[in-house]
């Protein structure tokens, strides 16, 4: 099974960005899902310039991600995303740590692109309902609540 990861250029899904992510950047560019189970992946994974699309665009910032990461960590340093934040909150949903509803659903929508928020809320309502604990569920309905 997948764990998908967060980074952009990581379009090989092995948790580092380095030249073997090069053959999977190239087929995600001409439309091909290289890797199965990950095509849902492949937008996020291949938008290294951060503008919401993987196109070629973003080729100057793969080739910049994968020789110099702090350089384009300066110049672009975008790797935040849904599912970062939301296996942190997740973890931290109702324990009362600073993660609450309201706190939760800022960051997602600060972070999270107009693009993916529609992807985003059906996941948060996935977790509402399916989550085995309550109190979770509960956190979940409540970040639902303050993100409409």
């Amino acid at each position: 099974m997948w764990e998908v990861t967060c980074y952009r250029g990581d379009t090989n899904n092995d948790g580092s960005v380095d030249v073997f992510d090069i053959d999977s950047f190239v087929a995600g560019m001409s439309g091909s899902a290289y890797y199965p189970g990950l095509d849902g992946c492949v937008l996020y994974h291949g938008d290294t310039n951060c503008d919401d699309a993987a196109d070629v665009f973003d080729i100057d910032s793969f080739v910049l991600r994968i020789m110099d990461e702090a350089a384009w960590q300066a110049q672009f340093g975008c790797d935040i995303c849904p599912a970062m934040l939301l296996g942190a909150a997740a973890s931290a949903g109702g324990t009362g740590s600073s993660f609450t509803p309201s706190n939760v659903a800022a960051l997602l929508s600060e972070y999270t692109s107009p693009s993916w928020m529609a992807s985003l809320i059906e996941i948060i309502e996935s977790v509402a309902t399916e989550h085995p604990s309550a109190a979770k569920r509960a956190f979940w309905e409540s970040v639902l609540g303050e993100l409409e």
